[in-house]
């Protein structure tokens, strides 16, 4: 090296070069793997074409290995580092270490959760359901008779069922009805997911939806403030959220027009003729979905609605959720409507009878059990919970007809949907629910 050129070692003393018999040219692997750990090691020497960065030698020694750089664009300005980089055992050690760190560190996690959660189920009836304004059934005198069917009817409290469902694992098998087989694919109902289309083309489907939507809610919100400038008794009266069931109010199945569900929205509009509706729906959704959808653009804060009506769950018991699954994620959805619009009326509507395999007769189907229980959960829920209310649609779809309860066929366009004749008597009854609720 010339009187020109600058030397600056690094741990001169481990030097390879020191000693020719200890030193050996390494892998090319090897000093691939030495140049990615130093050209994203930045108490190393930042790598920069620019400046003629140029890794000559490298060698290796007692688990180091050794990076002889020059860089400079002229003999006269070039400089050269000799930077040990430690892969190898010393690396693997070093790694080794910080596994060990954070297993301590996620078992400690884990000891003191399991503290907690017990300390909590030891006094399980004072639990506080933070945001759900929730009467405790053992502590309130007022009122209970419905809490206490509730308890007599299921043998827990609504407390009991969330901390329940809170507790599942990511293990599919926690969230499934007893009675679900193999096939089981539910998912949790209580965390925010965006919809797992195995397609990607469906899949930037429901993306597309779920823009529309977004774009729906700012276009209503404009129209009303521009209304109220004019006539401020105009307002936005309810907001309507759910899966395939709701988007057919819109005449769209995931934003495509179809012509079974025209009539759907010709229903809609006639009944709510004033602007004053705004359903939000997407296809094939699940808790989760909807749970994501109000996180990422359908629940600003700009938007202001009396009543917010909620549908949800169906196609969670296809997936063979659990009964407990499905209120406790439309529990979550009320939690995240109260928790943005306090002075919000916020509805349940019970989930639309069906049956298993597509028949009208509900009388012995597992579905149509797990429905009523569903239901059955959140009556119970809203009779409980301050602003909250349920409506039961039963009666609208359903005759009983030799000792068994029966779908009734004109209603629906198959055995999940509403058709345009069973849409409207349910458009009407929902209306008037709004007004009674609203007017009041």
């Amino acid at each position: 090296m010339s009187s020109s050129q600058s030397s600056s070692w690094q741990d001169n003393d481990n030097d390879p070069l020191a000693s020719s018999s200890t030193a050996a040219v390494i892998s090319e692997q090897n000093r691939r793997q030495a140049l990615e750990i130093l050209h994203h090691d930045p108490l190393h020497i930042d790598h920069d074409e620019d400046d003629g960065e140029a890794v000559s030698l490298l060698y290796e020694t007692n688990n180091f290995h050794y990076v002889d750089v020059s860089y400079g664009n002229s003999s006269n300005n070039q400089h050269h580092h000799r930077i040990r980089v430690c892969i190898g055992y010393c690396r693997r050690r070093y790694m080794n270490c910080r596994s060990i760190a954070a297993m301590i560190t996620l078992l400690l996690i884990v000891v003191v959760a399991i503290a907690l959660v017990t300390q909590k189920r030891i006094d399980i009836h004072n639990v506080s359901i933070p945001h759900l304004n929730i009467h405790n059934p053992h502590n309130n005198n007022n009122n209970n008779n419905l809490k206490d069917a509730c308890l007599e009817r299921f043998n827990k409290s609504i407390a009991e069922l969330i901390q329940e469902v809170s507790s599942y694992t990511t293990d599919t098998s926690d969230w499934c009805h007893q009675q679900a087989g193999d096939d089981c694919h539910c998912e949790s109902t209580i965390q925010p997911s965006p919809q797992t289309w195995p397609s990607q083309a469906k899949f930037d489907f429901w993306q597309k939806t779920l823009e529309r939507n977004i774009q729906l809610v700012e276009q209503h919100t404009q129209q009303v403030q521009q209304q109220q400038q004019q006539e401020p008794q105009n307002h936005l009266d309810v907001v309507l959220f759910g899966d395939s069931i709701t988007e057919h109010w819109l005449g769209t199945e995931l934003t495509t027009r179809w012509e079974q569900w025209k009539g759907n929205k010709q229903v809609f509009d006639e009944t709510f003729p004033n602007n004053n509706a705004l359903p939000l729906g997407i296809a094939g959704d699940k808790v989760g979905q909807l749970l994501y959808r109000l996180e990422n653009g359908e629940l600003p804060k700009s938007l202001h609605a009396k009543v917010y009506w909620i549908l949800i769950g169906t196609n969670d018991l296809t997936m063979q959720c659990s009964v407990e699954a499905v209120v406790a994620g439309n529990i979550r959805v009320v939690q995240e409507l109260q928790r943005s619009k306090t002075e919000a009326t916020i509805v349940l509507n019970s989930i639309l009878p069906r049956g298993d395999q597509g028949e009208d007769d509900l009388t012995d189907s597992i579905m149509w059990q797990n429905i009523q229980s569903v239901n059955e959960w959140l009556q119970c829920y809203a009779e409980s919970t301050i602003g909250v209310e349920f409506y039961d649609a039963t009666g609208l779809f359903t005759k009983s007809s030799n000792g068994g309860i029966h779908q009734i066929e004109d209603y629906f366009y198959d055995d999940v949907h509403p058709s345009e004749e069973g849409s409207k008597g349910w458009a009407q009854a929902i209306k008037q629910r709004i007004e009674e609720l609203t007017t009041g």
